[in-house]
């Protein structure tokens, strides 16, 4: 039996108003809009009081760490601070930079009437030891250091997000750091780019995708670089092969821990570099990257030991060891000469600890 449909005209349907929102949002608005609107939280405010025009709005005030009156002082769930890091964050800016130190959130406890900084230890040391006296841009909640310790640790771990290496980098850039914009020369030499969004502005070498070259974490390039031994050419030799025997586009991205190992087997090996052993090693992972991707690749000559390990500076080594042995075990490196080149000695001696 068929169903009758209904005249589209009698049929209700709720149209949903996506809220606007800023050009950085991203996801499926719609999706996301209606899954908040059936959890009950659309124009849900919790803690009313403390916005605009409510009984404990936070109020901004400015006072110093030798005022008597309003005596800041550190929560003591807080963690301690080393004066070396508030030395060295004076040393990146020549001093203390009130741009950089932003606003302390403090705790204004109706139990004890003490100023608690729940939020800020670490910049309030910055200026006790630097000598710095004049008032200090303060938020002042009216809540109880219980309270306050409970939100450090919810922005801590959950309501804050958690800036990746590339929006630091990207922005860093933008800004002119000299660091940075010293290892965006490197990339520029890698032929790679850094993202953290699709914009015309977050992009670093941009140039490189314009080319259709592949990108790259920042972690794999700085560490990279690292592990090189500042040698750009062999970072670039490690992304060469990695690009052309993966025939890597603009919209792929270099495996760190396959390009970390690459680029310690040619720092510590440099005879893989070159000659037939280096032809040898470019047949061994052509017959890799013509059965798995980057990241599967792994499967095939990390071994066991290694298995869940990426991304980790401190076994770059370890990498690199593996991908030689399985070399030296292959069809293609398996020979007298070129196991005695690649002489895993060479990149982890038998009497050391693996760091």
């Amino acid at each position: 039996m068929k169903t009758k449909l209904k005249n589209p005209a009698q049929v209700n349907v709720q149209t949903i108003r996506v809220p606007k929102v800023h050009s950085m949002v991203r996801g499926n608005l719609v999706a996301d809009f209606k899954r908040q609107d059936k959890l009950g939280l659309t124009n849900r405010v919790v803690n009313e009081e403390y916005g605009y025009k409510k009984a404990k709005q936070p109020k901004l005030e400015f006072i110093s760490i030798l005022d008597m009156d309003k005596i800041l002082q550190p929560l003591e769930t807080q963690r301690e601070t080393s004066s070396k890091w508030a030395v060295d964050r004076q040393k990146a800016r020549n001093g203390i930079d009130l741009v950089a130190f932003g606003v302390l959130s403090v705790a204004l406890d109706p139990n004890d009437g003490n100023y608690h900084v729940w939020d800020g230890c670490g910049r309030m040391a910055i200026a006790e030891l630097n000598g710095y006296n004049e008032p200090l841009p303060c938020m002042v909640y009216d809540m109880t250091k219980e309270e306050a310790a409970f939100y450090f640790a919810y922005n801590q771990s959950e309501g804050r997000r958690k800036l990746s290496n590339e929006a630091i980098f990207v922005n860093a850039f933008v800004g002119r750091d000299k660091a940075t914009m010293n290892m965006a020369v490197i990339l520029e030499q890698l032929g790679c780019y850094v993202t953290v969004n699709d914009s015309e502005f977050g992009i670093v070498n941009p140039g490189a995708r314009e080319k259709g070259y592949p990108k790259i974490l920042v972690r794999a390039l700085q560490e990279g670089y690292e592990l090189s031994g500042h040698d750009v050419s062999i970072c670039r030799q490690a992304r060469d092969i990695i690009v052309n025997l993966w025939e890597l586009t603009e919209n792929d991205q270099i495996v760190t821990e396959l390009y970390w190992a690459i680029t310690v087997l040619f720092t510590k090996i440099p005879e893989t570099r070159s000659g037939k052993v280096h032809i040898a090693l470019k047949e061994f992972l052509r017959g890799i990257a013509g059965m798995y991707t980057q990241a599967q690749s792994a499967k095939e000559w990390k071994g066991k030991e290694l298995k869940g390990v990426s991304g980790n500076i401190g076994v770059a080594k370890q990498l690199a060891h593996a991908l030689a042995t399985n070399f030296r075990g292959s069809k293609f490196g398996n020979t007298a000469t070129f196991r005695k080149i690649v002489d895993l000695d060479r990149i982890i001696p038998k009497d050391t600890v693996a760091d």
